[in-house]
């Protein structure tokens, strides 16, 4: 409720609408934050489904086969096995690179330039605990398998992806022999 004088100096009481200033910046602050924060704990629910035992390599190798055989391309048992296994640690690297990426973003937040080492670590410690803990999951699901070296490839590629963030941050940035030559 809002209280105002009439003209004839009584008080008038109206109901607060939904526009108001005090809940759009309320609105406001919650959409920032679903705009930077959703990507990231989408695409880890993402790879949640990806450690199901749909994901396994019998599932995945089936579906590669057929798109195989969709381009009437034969193969090779070992090749075969060969790009299978090199397609499934690829997305090891890309989809932790990705996640890395997403959570320096959301850490972030609105800070539109820059780069600062705690949110580069932070967004390391969520590719850890994630690739960790999806490789004990995967442990205990039928049809897949957790292994260490997964979680050194999956933080490979969040390494990777934060070396090309510091490369882009600072690439922009001209050095002072650049300033003096405009």
């Amino acid at each position: 409720m809002v209280s105002s004088l009439s003209p004839d100096r009584t008080i008038i009481h109206e109901p607060v609408s939904e526009n108001s200033t005090g809940s759009a910046l309320q609105n406001y602050s919650f959409r920032k934050k679903l705009w930077f924060w959703g990507p990231a704990f989408g695409w880890l629910i993402a790879i949640a489904i990806f450690s199901t035992e749909e994901a396994s390599a019998a599932n995945t190798g089936s579906i590669l086969l057929h798109i195989l055989r969709f381009l009437h391309l034969k193969l090779s048992f070992h090749t075969f096995t060969l790009l299978h296994g090199l397609i499934r640690k690829s997305a090891h690297f890309c989809v932790y690179a990705l996640l890395s990426g997403l959570f320096f973003r959301a850490w972030r937040g609105p800070f539109r330039f820059g780069w600062r080492w705690t949110w580069m670590l932070l967004a390391l410690a969520v590719c850890l605990v994630t690739s960790s803990s999806d490789e004990i999951h995967q442990l205990f699901t039928p049809g897949r398998t957790g292994a260490a070296t997964d979680v050194l490839l999956d933080m490979s590629g969040a390494f990777f992806m934060q070396l090309m963030i510091i490369a882009a941050v600072f690439g922009k940035q001209r050095t002072p022999m650049q300033k003096l030559r405009n």
